[in-house]
């Protein structure tokens, strides 16, 4: 019996070496699939090794000990596609089917239900019934207080729904101004109260009024910049003759300010001035002024007018307008800076604008 085994295990490992196996993948988390061989266009090579073995092993057994194989465990059948090259696993029980499984009471939980829009809700408690953050509900109180004029100190903060929803939130009529969020009422001490309404529309996107993330614009000068300025008479007659064309031997000598990244850390709320470098402009006319932000929405600094590219002339004053500032002979000057204001920010904030281009 014992020389039968061995001779078994030495004719085994032999053909298993004789047989290629794909090595197996180590930290793979995504693999491509790959083009089948012709001869072996529904096998793998691994699948193909084990059915070899597997024949092997039941001959000896057979001729070895005079008669048929133990009936082991049937193995529950693995479907393939007709051109399928790795065999389709079986899908495993989602887990809110489980029993005892964490997802079966992970399912969140509703949000609050909203109170009827002529029910006023104190502030912050109410916060939440109009689901939004302690953050950005703050944000809107100070605002509220700071439309009616009065301080925080004996002043109470409501917040009611849009009375023209009629009690169902998805059927509110649309408002001039955009969609109505809430309305905060403000009742000083010694005065009436009075309704502020939060309206979200064009350019919602970069206030904390409408959203926790607020979206950070850059301004550039080139917008308007070559618009042509027209007076009451009509036009062609009443508009501005247009602004020569740069000449060659300025161009030539027109030096363009090209900065990869700035890097501003945000350490105080207010206003910031940064200058970032000079450009020299051929016949003093601007043709391109552009920045990006790395990350333009954020939650741990507020800019809500946005960061401003600015290009000053030699005069002292920007550039905005082609026609006010004129054709220059030869090339001028600018200086190039960032301004914008900050009216919040998270310790550890830092701004990079990229791709900065003047010229």
């Amino acid at each position: 019996m014992d020389t039968f085994d061995a001779e078994v295990h030495r004719r085994l490992a032999a053909l298993a070496e004789a047989v290629p196996v794909a090595p197996e993948a180590v930290g793979v988390t995504r693999v491509s699939r790959p083009t089948p061989r012709p001869s072996m266009s529904r096998f793998s090579l691994p699948v193909t090794a084990a059915a070899v073995v597997l024949a092997v092993v039941g001959a000896f057994a057979l001729s070895g000990r005079g008669g048929p194989p133990a009936t082991a465990s049937p193995v529950p059948a693995v479907a393939t596609s007709p051109d399928a090259t790795f065999a389709t696993l079986p899908s495993a029980t989602p887990l809110d089917r489980v029993a005892g499984s964490p997802a079966a009471g992970s399912v969140p939980s509703p949000r609050p239900t909203r109170p009827p829009a002529d029910v006023a809700v104190a502030y912050p408690e109410g916060c939440a019934a109009y689901n939004l953050s302690p953050r950005r509900c703050a944000y809107i109180a100070q605002w509220a207080l700071t439309q009616a004029g009065v301080p925080a100190d004996g002043t109470r903060i409501e917040l009611l729904g849009d009375p023209l929803c009629s009690g169902q939130p998805t059927r509110c009529p649309i408002r001039l101004g955009g969609t109505l969020v809430l309305r905060v009422r403000i009742t000083p001490a010694s005065a009436v109260s009075t309704d502020y309404p939060v309206l979200c529309g064009i350019g919602a996107e970069s206030s904390l009024l409408c959203t926790d993330a607020p979206r950070i614009r850059i301004v550039s000068p080139m917008a308007g910049y070559h618009d042509t300025p027209c007076g009451p008479e009509p036009a062609p007659g009443g508009c501005a003759s247009a602004v020569p064309t740069m000449r060659p031997a300025a161009a030539k000598r027109a030096v363009a300010l090209e900065i990869w990244t700035v890097e501003i850390p945000v350490d105080h709320a207010g206003d910031y001035s940064i200058a970032i470098g000079d450009a020299v402009l051929p016949n003093g006319i601007l043709t391109e002024a552009s920045a990006t932000l790395a990350d333009d929405r954020r939650a741990d600094v507020l800019i809500p007018d946005g960061v401003h590219l600015e290009v000053i002339g030699d005069d002292g004053q920007p550039l905005l307008d082609a026609y006010r500032q004129g054709w220059r002979p030869g090339t001028e000057r600018v200086h190039v800076r960032i301004a914008f204001t900050v009216a919040s920010f998270d310790p550890g904030a830092t701004l990079y604008i990229t791709d900065v281009v003047v010229r």
